[in-house]
């Protein structure tokens, strides 16, 4: 039950975090001493965006810092070629005095992940549902009306709250 609730609640969360993508730009970054990592929420992806330079980056702070911005006027990090497949994306970049590489991942494809184990939960709970009111076994869904103590197909013992008709 657990494990249903939180994912439940990451599925939530990701579906506002998709929603808000596409009216607010959150950005991510770290800043280390030769290059940067990026994470940018917008247009309905999660960007992951990595550079290093040839030369230690000296000005700027250092650790994971937040910025937000409107959706509006963002030029798009993956927009210049690469490779793309229903939203995914990736991007390798360089030039003289750095390199790097941009992911991208769709939320839809997120969502889905997080959407598997209450799906694979409400099919468990209407199939018994289904086969309580049928008379059928819990486990194998073989037809108990003329069965009073076994199922005969797999042994499994009927319990006292699985009337038989």
């Amino acid at each position: 039950m657990l494990v249903l609730v939180a994912s439940l609640l990451l599925l939530a969360a990701m579906l506002g975090v998709w929603a808000r993508s596409y009216w607010r730009i959150d950005l991510f970054y770290n800043s280390e001493r030769r290059g940067i990592t990026v994470l940018v929420s917008s247009r309905g992806r999660l960007v992951i965006e990595t550079q290093q330079s040839n030369n230690p980056i000296r000005e700027g702070p250092r650790g994971w810092e937040r910025a937000a911005y409107n959706a509006a006027g963002y030029s798009d990090p993956l927009s210049v070629s690469g490779w793309r497949f229903l939203g995914f994306a990736y991007e390798p970049t360089a030039s003289e005095s750095w390199w790097g590489r941009a992911f991208a991942v769709p939320y839809w494809s997120l969502a889905a992940l997080l959407a598997i184990v209450p799906i694979r939960r409400l099919v468990r709970r209407l199939r018994l549902r289904r086969r309580r009111r049928l008379s059928l076994c819990l486990n194998c869904g073989f037809d108990l009306r003329c069965s009073a103590a076994r199922c005969p197909e797999c042994g499994r013992p009927v319990l006292a709250g699985e009337d038989t008709p």
